[in-house]
């Protein structure tokens, strides 16, 4: 028949996974609302660079409009060269032509750089499309794993819960109290294994005598520092 003191390291051990389970619970909202945000993040870049790829094409249509505007200027230009009458006219018409062509060439280069951009803005956008859709079907198979998880841990814990109540009705009530009341000071951890003369929670010196006792009788001792409750494991025992 367990100890008492085994039934306690039960308990600590039910106590430490149903902690676990109930981190983890924790986590899973907080995973999928990540993993929402990071394909929420996408799809707002990918609409940004949809926006800036519009406007890049418009501005392109309207260069291309600017360029046969002008290249029609400097045709107009070029034929009343044989019109005009004074060379005072001719000089300043030659000073016109040779703006405009300037403004052109300009133009020019500008819409081939705008080219360029709007080459990269269709590739980025082309990618962008394929990674949201690859990621909007992981994200969703990965929240059909998560919602399975999470109801594979509340039958899990309803499990640990029951093991837990059937452990504590084979306990002293005082016992109960002082394993409770150490593990709400001790961040959980209520029982420690005691390594030598060394006790697992504070790590400070436990009086060999104490040691002795939990190995020879199995009876409750607890850490004359941190209050913990002690359990020792022989050589040939540990695995």
């Amino acid at each position: 028949m367990p100890t008492a003191l085994e039934r306690l390291m039960e308990l600590q051990r039910l106590d430490n996974e149903l902690t676990e389970t109930e981190r983890r619970q924790r986590e899973i909202p907080v995973q999928m609302l990540r993993n929402d945000r990071m394909l929420e993040e996408t799809r707002n870049e990918l609409a940004a660079k949809k926006q800036a790829l519009q406007a890049a094409t418009l501005r392109q249509r309207g260069m291309e409009k600017d360029l046969q505007a002008g290249t029609e200027q400097i045709r107009k230009k070029q034929v009343r060269k044989f019109e005009v009458k004074s060379n005072e006219e001719y000089k300043a018409l030659l000073k016109e032509i040779e703006f405009a062509e300037k403004e052109h060439s300009r133009t020019e280069d500008e819409l081939l750089a705008l080219f360029d951009d709007i080459d990269a803005l269709t590739r980025s956008v082309r990618g962008l499309e394929a990674w949201v859709v690859a990621k909007a079907q992981e994200t969703e198979r990965e929240k059909t794993r998560l919602e399975e998880e999470s109801g594979n841990i509340l039958q899990v814990r309803e499990e640990l819960l029951h093991k837990r109540r059937t452990v504590v009705l084979d306990l002293d009530g005082s016992l109960i109290q002082n394993y409770e009341r150490i593990r709400r000071n001790r961040q959980g951890q209520a029982v420690v294994e005691s390594r030598g003369d060394v006790c697992g929670g504070c790590h400070m010196g436990v009086p060999p005598q104490t040691v002795n006792e939990v190995l020879q009788t199995g009876e409750v001792r607890c850490c004359p520092h941190c209050l913990r409750i002690l359990y020792c494991v022989l050589p040939d025992q540990e695995g």
